[in-house]
C-alpha cells in the first residue's frame, strides 16, 4: 500500500459483511482518473474500524501520488480532514429515511390505501454533502421518534397545509453528540449530548421579536420543503440544541419534541395548580400533555380513549380514565361526574372536539391540539361556548419550550419512558413504519448508536 497520497473527494467508506460478532470489514474505494483500487482490513470494533484502517493508510504514503504529481502539505490536509473528521465522514455516506413522491400522483387529491401511497419510504444515502456555516453544528444523530406527521407525509404525501413536491428526509424529534462546531457557534461544544428543537425562525418579523416565532415564517424539520433529521448526521443551528443533563437518556431526549406540543398546550389552557384538567385522547401526545399538565400542579387529570391498552398505560402513570367506546356523550358526561377548568383535545375528531366544550367549565378554556377536518368545524357548538365564555384556543407547534422540557423530562424521565413501546433500527424502518402507521403502538423510537 505505499505510494498512494488520497485526497477527500476520492474517499468512499462502505461496510462490509460482518465475519465474527467481533470483526467488521471495511472497503475504502479509492479512485483515480482512470483505474481504482480496494483495500481491505479488519479491525477490532466499527468505531475502531474506520480510524484505524484510515490512519494506516496514511501513515503509509509516500511522498508521490500515483499519477506523478508531487504531493503537497494542502493535499495531506485534505486527505486528513477526509478521513478524521465527522464532517468529512458525513461527505462520503450519510444514510437516512425519506419520502419520495410517486410521478403523477398529487397529494391533494389522492386518497392512499394500502399499497397505495403517495410516496415511496426508502432507507437511502441522502446525501447531505453541505458545509458548516458559522452558526451551525454537526450532529451524529442517536435517536428519533416517528410522529403522526411523518406517517402522513409517507401515505398521504401530505399534512395540513404542506405537500411533499419531489423528496423530503424525515424525522423531527431528536437527540444526538454534537461533532463538529462552526466558528461562531458558543454554547455547545464536540462531545456535547443535546436535545435540538426541530424549528427556528427565518425572518425577523413581529412575531419573531414577541417569542411567538413558531407563527411566522419558520425552518422546521420533516415539514416540506425542509428536511429532517432521521439520518446519520444533521447539520443545525446551534441556537437550537440544548445540553442534556447527565443520565438523561438520547431517548428521552427525543422526547423533549413531543413533551414541547404538551408543554405549550397546557400553558395555552392556562392550567393552574389544583385545577381539574380533561385530555381527549390518550395517545403519545395525550399523555405528554397530561404530564405537562401534572408539571402544571393540576389537582386531576382524567383522559379519554377507546383503547384499553392506552388507558391501562395513563392509570400506570397516575392518571384517571374513561373508555368512551361506543358510548353516547351524556353517558360520557355522566361518567367524568363533572365539569373541568381546562380541556386538552388531542385527537382532532370532531365528536371529541364537541365532548371538549360540553366538558368544560363556563369560564374556562379549551385547547385543539389535534388537527381536525375542515369540513367539521361547522359542527361544534359554537354557541354554548360563547353564551358560557368557553375560550376556545389553537396550538401550533410550540415556542420556547426546550429549557422546560429538559426539566419536566428530568423529573418525569420514568413516565416518558414509559411512552416508548417499540425501538428500532434505521434497517428495520419498513417494519417501524407500518407499526406507527397500524396504531398498536405508542411512540416508536429509532435508535442510530
Amino acid at each position: 500500500m505505499k505510494g498512494f497520497l488520497v485526497p477527500k473527494s476520492f474517499i468512499k467508506i462502505v461496510p462490509g459483511k460482518l465475519k465474527r460478532r467481533s470483526t467488521v470489514r471495511l472497503r475504502l474505494h479509492v479512485r483515480f482518473q482512470h483505474f481504482s483500487i480496494k483495500i481491505s482490513k479488519k479491525s477490532r470494533t466499527a468505531s475502531e474500524s474506520k480510524r484505524e484502517f484510515l490512519r494506516d493508510i496514511l501513515e503509509e504514503t509516500s511522498d508521490d501520488d500515483p499519477c506523478g504529481n508531487e504531493s503537497s502539505a494542502s493535499t495531506q490536509s485534505q486527505f486528513q480532514h477526509a478521513v478524521f473528521s465527522p464532517l468529512g465522514l458525513n461527505q462520503m455516506l450519510n444514510k437516512g429515511i425519506l419520502v419520495e413522491k410517486k410521478e403523477g400522483l398529487d397529494p391533494w387529491t389522492h386518497q392512499p390505501k394500502k399499497g397505495d401511497y403517495v410516496t415511496n419510504l426508502k432507507l437511502t444515502d441522502i446525501g447531505k454533502t453541505r458545509s458548516l456555516e458559522a452558526d451551525e453544528v454537526l450532529i451524529k444523530v442517536k435517536a428519533v421518534g416517528i410522529c403522526g406527521s411523518d406517517v402522513h407525509y409517507w401515505t398521504a404525501g401530505r399534512g395540513a397545509r404542506f405537500a411533499v413536491e419531489e423528496k423530503m428526509v424525515l424525522g423531527h424529534e431528536g437527540a444526538g453528540e454534537i461533532v463538529e462546531v462552526g466558528t461562531k457557534v458558543d454554547n455547545v461544544s464536540v462531545g456535547d449530548r443535546v436535545a435540538f428543537e426541530p424549528g427556528f425562525a427565518t425572518q425577523e418579523d413581529e412575531l419573531t421579536k414577541n417569542g411567538r416565532y413558531n407563527l411566522s415564517k419558520v425552518f422546521f424539520c420533516a415539514t416540506p420543503p425542509d428536511d429532517g433529521c432521521l439520518c446519520e448526521y444533521f447539520v443545525h443551528k446551534a441556537s437550537c440544541c440544548y445540553v442534556m443533563p447527565h443520565g438523561m437518556s438520547y431517548e428521552v431526549g427525543a422526547m423533549i419534541e413531543p413533551l414541547s406540543v404538551g408543554i405549550h398546550a397546557a400553558k395555552r389552557a392556562r392550567v393552574e395548580p389544583g385545577q381539574k384538567v380533561l385530555i381527549t385522547g390518550a395517545g403519545p401526545i395525550g399523555l405528554v400533555s397530561a404530564i405537562a399538565a401534572s408539571a402544571r400542579g393540576a389537582g386531576e387529570i382524567v383522559l379519554t380513549d377507546v383503547i384499553d391498552s392506552r388507558l391501562e398505560l395513563a392509570r400506570s402513570l397516575g392518571f384517571k380514565t374513561v373508555n368512551v367506546m361506543s358510548k353516547t356523550r351524556d353517558r360520557i358526561l355522566l361518567e367524568l361526574d363533572h365539569k373541568f377548568d381546562a380541556v386538552m383535545e388531542c385527537t382532532g375528531r370532531t365528536e371529541c372536539m364537541q365532548l371538549a366544550i360540553y366538558a368544560a367549565k363556563p369560564g374556562s378554556t379549551v385547547v385543539l391540539v389535534g388537527l381536525a377536518p375542515r369540513d367539521k368545524m361547522y359542527e361544534l357548538p359554537i354557541m354554548l361556548a360563547s353564551v358560557q365564555e368557553i375560550d376556545i384556543r389553537g396550538v401550533f407547534r410550540y415556542c420556547n419550550t426546550w429549557p422546560a422540557g429538559i426539566t419536566i423530562a428530568q423529573k418525569y424521565q420514568k413516565e416518558i419512558e414509559a411512552l416508548i413501546s417499540h425501538r428500532f433500527t434505521l434497517d428495520q424502518f419498513e417494519e417501524a413504519f407500518e407499526l406507527a402507521l397500524s396504531g398498536k403502538c405508542m411512540k416508536v423510537m429509532f435508535s442510530l448508536e
